[in-house]
């Protein structure tokens, strides 16, 4: 779970989403992973979300989410969208038994990725 509240992310570098790491010492069976988190996107963001596994991106769990406004029926720009849930999966396999790093990391491709309050999870299962 979150605890820093409305954590902003406005690196073109990969970084950790405040709180959601965890490190599970696993017995070499497959692991499911799991992350909800709810973001603002304001006109113009546009930032990527990722799986990672002891520090390397984990293949397919790269998701992309980006914001352009249009303009309404009165010529005003709708300029933010709010309360977009990502959810992310992975069923991570062949990993060793030993203890591994789960983390999901984000980074900003224009303007700034922001999540809401805390309103996020990451959860890690071994399944043998």
């Amino acid at each position: 779970m979150g605890s820093t509240s409305a954590p902003t992310q406005s690196s073109s570098s990969f970084a950790v989403i405040p709180e959601m790491s965890l490190t599970l010492t696993t017995r070499g069976g497959d692991v499911l992973v799991r992350f909800n988190g709810t973001f603002n996107l304001l006109n113009l963001d546009n930032w990527d979300v990722a799986i990672f596994v002891d520090g390397v991106e984990y293949n397919g769990t790269r998701r992309t989410a980006g914001f352009t406004s249009a303009a309404g029926a009165l010529g005003l720009v709708l300029g933010t969208l709010d309360g977009m849930v990502t959810t992310l999966d992975a069923f991570v396999t062949g990993l060793a038994a030993g203890s591994h790093t789960f983390t999901v990391q984000w980074k900003k491709n224009a303007g700034t990725a922001r999540a809401i309050g805390t309103q996020r999870r990451l959860d890690c299962v071994e399944i043998l």
